[in-house]
């Protein structure tokens, strides 16, 4: 990690700046997707996939500001379901592959 200064509300933190950021995301009661931070306090959401996306580099870049930008930026879809398979038979469960992409 390296260490930034941030200007909030008149005086100037020191914080350490990720390399990387990763985001837990679900689908909406709504539609589209809500995604949080882990670690930090950061809470977006997104009517479609790219959308999130957009809004996920948006939010951090408004949290840790333009000079103090994150390399990666990860999003993990979880899907919460309760299923009742009594034969023990998981295989037709399918785990979504987590998305990363760089900030440019």
């Amino acid at each position: 990690m390296e260490a930034c200064r941030r200007s909030a509300g008149g005086s100037t933190k020191l914080m350490a700046k990720p390399f990387e950021v990763v985001f837990e995301a679900a689908e909406a009661v709504e539609g589209g997707y809500d995604a949080r931070a882990l670690g930090y306090s950061i809470f977006t959401q997104g009517d479609d996939w790219e959308h999130l996306k957009a809004m996920a580099k948006d939010a951090v870049l408004c949290h840790f500001g333009d000079d103090c930008a994150v390399r990666t930026i990860r999003l993990r879809l979880v899907k919460d379901e309760a299923d009742e398979a009594s034969d023990g038979d998981r295989s037709h469960r399918s785990r979504p592959k987590p998305a990363s992409f760089l900030l440019s």
